[in-house]
């Protein structure tokens, strides 16, 4: 029995210390409703991912960003979407400063703050905004890592809603990985 403790010791600290990440900051957000049917105001707003995962397939892809390795629907977690990465790693290569619109299109960005607010159903989604990365490889093995402002608003309402909070700043850096818990459904060929 104590070796197995001590083994899962190990696998959980081996997990926890990549050098992944990914934050997003704001002076100021009020998420309504957050607990008990009630808003709460973060102020300054921090949201601090430890978990980063890369999805992809057939040109469409996401970084997961999520607090703890616990399950998706009870995690905080912010989810960034890429409608077509071959343009994407297309665009970069051609011109590493390239910035790209955050415009939910293209490329679109939603969070969903469940540990921290379980009565928020709906995510929070960036209805407008810019990204640039420093590292674009999309492949096993590859690094994917950038930054951007966005301006987030609640999904209930449309595009022309007033944003709920402007100048969130995002910041991610990730190695793509194979296996849990970097995958879901792993080919363990």
């Amino acid at each position: 029995m104590r070796n197995r403790i001590v083994m899962a010791f190990c696998a959980a600290s081996i997990a926890c210390t990549t050098s992944d990440y990914g934050t997003l900051e704001a002076a100021s957000l009020t998420v309504s409703p957050c607990e008990d049917h009630q808003p709460r105001t973060f102020a300054p707003f921090h949201f601090e991912a430890n978990l980063m995962r890369w999805f992809a397939a057939e040109g469409v892809a996401t970084i997961e960003m999520r607090t703890g390795y616990r399950a998706a629907t009870i995690s905080d977690i912010a989810v960034l979407q890429f409608a077509d990465t071959d343009d994407v790693r297309r665009r970069f290569v051609q011109d590493p400063a390239t910035r790209f619109s955050v415009d939910g299109d293209a490329i679109r960005l939603s969070v969903v703050l469940s540990q921290t607010c379980p009565d928020a159903t709906q995510p929070l989604v960036a209805v407008s905004g810019s990204l640039a990365f420093r590292e674009f490889e999309p492949w096993k093995g590859g690094h994917i890592a950038g930054e951007g402002t966005v301006v987030l608003a609640d999904a209930r309402s449309d595009r022309s809603a007033v944003p709920l909070v402007k100048d969130v700043r995002l910041a991610f850096s990730m190695k793509v990985r194979s296996g849990p818990p970097y995958e879901d459904f792993t080919n363990w060929r």
